[in-house]
């Protein structure tokens, strides 16, 4: 398994990390650790870890500090902003912090650090498969018009395997939806023992079929999770809101349907607030050429009029905002005729404070569009220096370079007549430089999900994607899992770290599901059972999660950055864009990994609506902060 050294400050857990080394695979070390240097024995009572208050400080006129709740235990994020109180607003370190609350030490100089994965997808109890192989004509949802043909085009039924993140009991465990075509959708609860129960029914969403993106979004900033749905093959969307824990189709009367009378071929849904309003918009994309009939396609910009006094119902403002792409094959080199989008991503790339739209799309029809702050977007992919890919599928945003601005990683496909991966740095003014090469990352076969996390907590963000098409040379395309090294150098170790899977992989999600600091990973397979890859690395790396709530901002603070600074280094996570992946997200809970650090010297969370900053320092390793806008 690899391994690197790791120079640590010495801590009392050294008998911890002994034992569970010479315990074997699947014994956890940093996370067998409380944040008072106790051994967590089971997952009894609420959140099993201490409150702790942190005093903070405020950058804009003078605020009165920031109410704050963290759960300094291993187990996971605290839910409300419990036994917080108000601090000072000088940005002072935790005074007020429980007595032994801070990390352990006394760590030995020098330990090494074993990332592993498990498969436990059969003991988790995630029983279904998303079909059963790739289906073939005329067994497919589309028809074809050109020729005409019934169930004929499949090339949308080989792409959709979806799944989304997010908390929706609001029980502080991260729970699962996961789309299906030919048989109904699954909501899986996750029941906080490692394993997940099917609540579909009881929560009315059975019946729920043709399923291929989704989104956790709080259409009304009521506070609770409602739930949109794309398919393929049906005529209408759907978004589901979430009425005290049961779910009800309002997509109709609240303009969210995209029904055009013809068959829709839908993909990724983005949720993002790109007027500032403080109301999720949503991007639904939309993949189809002119085979299945030359008509507009259904990528389109959804505007909450939660501003207007309507929140949680929508109005189409794809031509007037600037967005439509259903003319954009005309300018890529690409002879097919349709529009492609796979993978839409809300993000502020710029850094000016208004989400930009970045639309991955095949046949070389990949845009950016810089969001001009009054409601419009200017096209800005060339000057950009992005849309390079040949075959945009999937997309990761993040800071992999940890030089505070966002980079973009494109999934494509590696073979005859395509040139793979990009991965475009960040270099300001609106321009990106391409490092595909220089960081190693062309090469993933035929691509789809993505998402960069830090597999082993020592604070350098890592790589994988999902593969594989119904083509015979990509049939059983291995899953990539690149391990970022030093010099920003990314190393494939997928098959040495156990992330194994030559199913036909389309969504990729990073959540901690068991709630042990340290980041899983789900895949949703075409025609297969998904995985889910529990992460059992022995390491001594610590850790910081942070949960956020929003009161101007959207209650799921979609679109606010955070910022934190360890031994004279910053890096940023934008909640929502960095979580963003093909037909789904990742859980909205930031994770930062910070080595060997025995505390975070500052957290700075910046929100887009109120435009205030909030700041803490000193805060201890191994816990979960949960803030709220403005208190």
């Amino acid at each position: 398994m690899p391994s690197r050294p790791l120079e640590l400050a010495s801590t009392p857990a050294l008998a911890v990390l002994v034992a569970a080394s010479a315990a074997g695979p699947g014994c956890l070390v940093a996370p067998t650790v409380s944040g008072n240097g106790e051994e967590v024995t089971g997952w009894e009572d609420e959140l099993g870890g201490a409150e702790t208050s942190l005093p903070t400080g405020a950058d804009d006129a003078g605020e009165a500090g920031t109410s704050t709740g963290v759960d300094a235990g291993e187990d996971g994020a605290s839910s409300e902003n419990a036994g917080a109180t108000d601090g000072d607003d000088n940005g002072d370190g935790p005074e007020d912090a429980d007595e032994g609350t801070g990390p352990p030490t006394d760590l030995p100089c020098c330990v090494e650090t074993e990332v592993m994965f498990t498969d436990v997808t059969a003991l988790a109890g995630l029983d279904h498969a998303h079909g059963e192989g790739y289906a073939e004509p005329p067994d497919c949802l589309i028809d074809t018009l050109v020729p005409p043909k019934e169930n004929f085009f499949c090339s949308i039924d080989w792409s959709a395997a979806g799944a989304v993140a997010g908390d929706f009991d609001a029980d502080g465990w991260v729970d699962l939806f996961v789309t299906r075509l030919y048989e109904p959708s699954i909501l899986y609860r996750n029941k906080g023992d490692g394993s997940f129960e099917d609540v579909t029914a009881s929560v009315g969403l059975a019946g729920v079929d043709h399923g291929s993106g989704a989104a956790w979004i709080d259409v009304e900033n009521d506070g609770d999770l409602d739930l949109y749905v794309s398919v393929v093959g049906s005529l209408r969307h759907h978004l589901f809101i979430n009425l005290g824990g049961q779910f009800t189709d309002q997509a109709f009367i609240r303009g969210a349907t995209l029904e055009s009378g013809h068959p829709l071929t839908g993909t990724t849904v983005a949720p993002g607030d790109y007027d500032n309003d403080g109301y999720l918009d949503l991007y639904v994309s939309d993949w189809r050429n002119s085979a299945i009939g030359d008509h507009p396609s259904s990528a389109r910009l959804l505007h909450n009029r939660g501003g207007e006094g309507a929140p949680g119902f929508f109005e189409d403002v794809t031509e007037q905002a600037g967005v439509n792409v259903d003319q954009v094959h005309l300018l890529s080199e690409t002879p097919t005729v349709g529009t492609f989008v796979l993978t839409s991503t809300w993000a502020d790339m710029d850094d000016d404070g208004w989400a930009d739209l970045l639309l991955t799309s095949d046949f070389g029809c990949s845009r950016l569009f810089w969001n001009n702050g009054d409601g419009t977007f200017l096209d800005g992919t060339e000057a950009a220096g992005v849309g390079s890919d040949r075959n945009g599928m999937g997309a990761a945003i993040a800071d992999y370079d940890r030089d505070g601005d966002l980079d973009y990683f494109v999934t494509s496909i590696t073979g005859p007549y395509n040139d793979g991966n990009r991965l475009f740095r960040y270099e300001g003014g609106r321009t990106f430089s391409d490092q595909t090469d220089a960081a190693g990352v062309r090469e993933g076969y035929w691509g789809w999900g993505a998402v960069f996390f830090d597999q082993d907590n020592d604070g350098d963000l890592d790589l994988s994607m999902t593969n594989g098409w119904r083509a015979t040379l990509n049939l059983d395309d291995p899953m990539v899992a690149w391990t970022h090294e030093p010099g920003e150098i990314f190393v494939d170790e997928a098959e040495a770290v156990g992330i194994v899977d030559e199913g036909a992989g389309r969504t990729l999600l990073e959540f901690d599901y068991d709630r042990d600091g340290d980041l899983d990973l789900f895949v949703a397979n075409v025609g297969a059972p998904p995985k889910l890859f529990r992460n059992d690395s022995i390491t001594p790396n610590r850790w910081l999660r942070v949960d956020l709530r929003g009161t101007q901002t959207n209650t799921q603070a979609i679109g606010a950055r955070v910022r934190i600074s360890v031994g004279g280094e910053s890096w940023i996570h934008e909640v929502g864009g960095s979580d963003q992946t093909y037909l789904g997200l990742s859980e909205p809970t930031v994770h930062f990994g910070v080595g060997g650090a025995d505390s975070v010297d500052e957290l700075r969370v910046l929100w887009p609506v109120s435009g205030t900053e909030q700041v803490l320092t000193d805060i201890p390793v191994n816990t979960t902060v949960t803030l709220v806008e403005g208190e």
